[in-house]
């Protein structure tokens, strides 16, 4: 499936949710991938708000993925990664939001 302005959410036992606005999609159901691009638009229930050129979600896993640079806010101010991973911690079950590669944070009290 192809389409243009795709609006995604996953939602958490927990009741927060991460909300993903692209340009660009495509889902491959057998291999239950769906790949967001062209500017995908990050936002989470507790306060984060990214930006990112692409991102791979497994629907299967519940997991996120984003290989390349993501830029946006946290709530506790800027922030910048070379990547990140939204996944579910198989010990705990909670969801996870981690940022890898070159992570900056610009501290705002």
């Amino acid at each position: 499936m192809n389409s243009t302005q795709i609006h995604a959410e996953l939602k958490m036992p927990d009741n927060s949710a991460v909300s993903m606005l692209a340009n660009d999609a495509v889902i491959d159901g057998p291999s239950r991938i769906a790949e967001l691009s062209g500017g995908v638009n990050i936002e989470t229930t507790t306060g984060y708000s990214m930006t990112t050129d692409r991102i791979a979600a497994k629907l299967n896993l519940s997991k996120i993925e984003s290989p390349g640079p993501v830029l946006g806010q946290a709530p506790s101010g800027e922030i910048s990664a070379g990547s990140m991973e939204i996944s579910q911690d198989i010990n705990t079950g909670d969801y996870v939001l981690v940022f890898k590669n070159r992570v900056k944070l610009i501290y705002q009290p």
